[in-house]
């Protein structure tokens, strides 16, 4: 009997040896997907009041989402879009009219989290945003009529079930609303871990938006606005030309995302909004796809170029573009709608030179160039004694003869003689 019992233990233990490695790498209740997987993408957008107006955020939100493939659902029965609003069906924007659910009542954003967390299966991306009043006492108002929804509660919900298979991101725009996550800290305050949190501003401080267009700062608006400078702020500015595919992975992630917004939103605010995220995943979940063959790239010419001298950047970006954007790395930023542009700089040395390309959603590249001195004659990037000896050894010669160096002719006269000695002579012992 003691030996039956024996084997038994010894044939538990085996399997669980030959079982370890397999679950070593699995984390539980939240699975990053692969670029193999089927990726399914929930929306649930609440939005309410906000400095006393009723916000549209929400809508433009959604707006901005359906130009991505992962959110233009192309079915008339299932939307994996929801939205939750003080305005009524008939009020909401037209694009926006199959997604409302109902008004943003507290028993209707319970209902709609607990039914995305409960019909979520893994590896999909489900985001919660959530644009309301919020208060330094950590709590969301809901207006008319006026109600409450309590760290506990909103946790609660948000764990129904347990922790989702789904990848979570909670998006709080918000006044105070980084005293949801300890103002991004360990271990994420009421919210973290197991989803990502970004709030549109620090615990001590309030949030802004537009009495006007009623649109929210952290958010953006989307309303078709241009390229230029300031850069638009906020969530949509990110996804519709301002964010960069910084992992080249075809995707805007959520940090991706949230990192120009957070930088827009400072910049546009003037410190006055410092947006604050919490990353429980460990890893970047997607948010929308880039179009395919669209990708930023150009070619310099000349590939050397020297100080002074017209150099010609064409942009072999792969896409349909409405806008390059150059930044040449000397304080010059030229947008313009044509591919080619011609540019020259003033003094030698390294230069960062990218492009940005967008057709409401952008992709960059960048690349260093040097521009050398011109009297760097063999382009080492030091003049030196051999600069010299180049220039001395068509000494004398003129255009038409035998020695005659075109490189050497340094002041265009079309031959080689003192002047373009003494020219090497002062800039000798310069690099780039």
């Amino acid at each position: 009997m003691v030996k039956k019992i024996e084997k038994k233990i010894l044939f538990a233990v085996l399997f669980l040896t030959m079982l370890l490695p397999m679950v070593s790498n699995v984390s539980f209740g939240i699975v990053q997907i692969s670029d193999d997987d089927p990726r399914v993408f929930r929306l649930l957008a609440v939005e309410d009041y906000f400095g006393g107006y009723s916000m549209k955020s929400g809508q433009f939100l959604i707006n901005a989402l359906l130009g991505f493939s992962n959110w233009d659902n192309s079915s008339t029965d299932v939307s994996y879009i929801h939205l939750l609003s003080e305005y009524g069906q008939d009020e909401v924007m037209d694009d926006c009219k199959p997604y409302w659910r109902g008004y943003s009542t507290k028993a209707n954003v319970e209902y709609e989290i607990k039914n995305f967390l409960a019909s979520a299966g893994p590896n999909e991306t489900v985001i919660f945003y959530i644009c309301v009043e919020g208060s330094i006492a950590t709590a969301l108002l809901l207006a008319d009529p006026l109600e409450i929804i309590y760290p506990e509660e909103l946790t609660s919900w948000l764990s129904s079930g347990g922790l989702p298979q789904a990848n979570v991101c909670v998006i709080l725009d918000s006044c105070a609303s980084g005293s949801w996550i300890n103002d991004g800290e360990e271990p994420g305050g009421y919210l973290g871990p197991g989803r990502v949190v970004i709030c549109s501003s620090r615990s001590g401080q309030a949030s802004y938006g537009s009495s006007t267009n009623l649109w929210t700062i952290f958010t953006g608006n989307g309303l078709g606005y241009g390229y230029g400078t300031p850069k638009e702020p906020g969530i949509i500015g990110a996804l519709i030309g301002g964010a960069n595919d910084t992992n080249q992975n075809g995707w805007f992630d959520v940090m991706e995302v949230f990192e120009f917004a957070k930088t827009s939103t400072e910049e546009y605010t003037d410190q006055k909004m410092n947006p604050v995220a919490y990353n429980g995943l460990d890893f970047d979940s997607p948010f929308v796809k880039l179009p395919e063959q669209f990708k930023a790239n150009f070619t310099v010419t000349p590939e050397k170029p020297v100080s002074n001298q017209t150099i010609l950047f064409t942009s072999t970006s792969q896409g349909i573009i409405s806008e390059y954007t150059w930044d040449f790395g000397d304080d010059n930023i030229t947008t313009t709608t044509v591919s080619t542009i011609n540019h020259t700089y003033a003094e030698p040395g390294n230069y960062t030179v990218t492009l940005t390309i967008r057709k409401g959603i952008s992709n960059s590249t960048s690349k260093t160039i040097t521009v050398y001195y011109i009297t760097d004659l063999n382009q080492d990037r030091t003049v030196n004694i051999v600069d010299i000896s180049i220039v001395a050894s068509a000494y004398g010669t003129k255009e038409g003869d035998d020695k005659y160096n075109p490189i050497a002719d340094l002041d265009g006269n079309k031959q080689i003689n003192i002047i373009d000695v003494s020219i090497v002579a002062l800039e000798y012992g310069k690099t780039t």
